[in-house]
């Protein structure tokens, strides 16, 4: 009778055993397999963070160049004979008559000019037009 018990317990500590084994083996594939998503993960991230910092460099770059003012090309560029010409050939027809250019000047028009420089300049040539 003593080894009807003996019997059981021994397929009891087997089956224990055996569920023992498994875990162990469960655990150790579940491990690995958070170990590689992990790694997974972090190399996303690292790639993520990089084209985040290649980006923010690029932007800093644009910034700094619609930051930095642009040089003034146009008041410092020379008005030539033929474009003088052009514009005394421009005046004689509209005037109907000859007329004598005392000075010329580029100014530029645009984003840079300031708003009460071109109410000026408009009121100055509507005053030789006549409208004012």
């Amino acid at each position: 009778m003593g080894e009807l018990i003996v019997l059981p317990l021994m397929l009891f500590a087997v089956l224990i055993a055996g569920l023992a084994v498994a875990v162990a083996i469960v655990s150790f594939f579940a491990n690995r397999l958070q170990r590689s998503s992990a790694a997974t993960i972090e190399s996303a991230l690292a790639r993520q963070e990089k084209d985040f910092r290649e980006e923010m460099r690029a932007l800093r770059e644009e910034v700094k160049a619609l930051a930095t003012p642009a040089p003034a090309q146009a008041a410092r560029r020379k008005i030539t004979e033929d474009q003088l010409m052009i514009l005394g050939a421009v005046l004689a027809c509209h005037f109907g008559k000859r007329v004598k250019i005392r000075s010329a000047r580029v100014i530029s028009v645009g984003s840079g000019s300031n708003v009460w420089s071109q109410q000026g300049r408009a009121a100055v040539q509507a005053s030789h037009s006549g409208l004012y």
